[in-house]
């Protein structure tokens, strides 16, 4: 099993007919941060292919700070409805259950997203552990 892609990658080469599998270090470079990579990635073409996304990378990849400049929207004529489920289930869980730096959660078994996500909606913000191990018992918490 190759490297996590963050989601946000995951929608962007889907938009540009990208095999993920063809680049695995792609979100992985100690030089460059998320943005620098999203930001390069919206600015390349829908629909560039996995052949001539892999030459632009090798002869116009993304360079460090290019994530301060203006990031294109992502294309929302793309469906992915998937990756935003994916993405729902993130930001609620970062919503209901801040955790520290260097501290996250992991899932002991893969949720129905399509339940999960409405009953995380209905808790407040900063509800807590107790709060979402009752809608998602399937929870942890993991140092870093």
């Amino acid at each position: 099993m190759g490297a996590v892609i963050p989601l946000a990658i995951t929608r962007e080469l889907r938009r540009l007919a990208v095999d993920p599998e063809a680049c695995p270090g792609l979100a992985s470079s100690p030089t460059l941060s998320l943005d620098d990579l999203i930001t390069w990635l919206r600015h390349l073409p829908t629909g560039l292919g996995t052949g001539a996304f892999l030459h632009t990378l090798r002869t116009a990849g993304p360079r460090p700070g290019v994530g301060a400049e203006v990031v294109p929207p992502r294309d929302a004529s793309i469906p992915s409805p998937d990756l935003d489920l994916h993405e729902s289930f993130d930001t609620e869980m970062r919503r209901v259950l801040p955790l520290p730096s260097g501290t996250g959660w992991a899932l002991l078994q893969r949720p129905d997203l399509n339940r999960i996500v409405p009953l995380l909606r209905a808790l407040p913000d900063g509800a807590g552990w107790d709060a979402v191990s009752a809608v998602l018992p399937i929870v942890r918490v993991v140092e870093g």
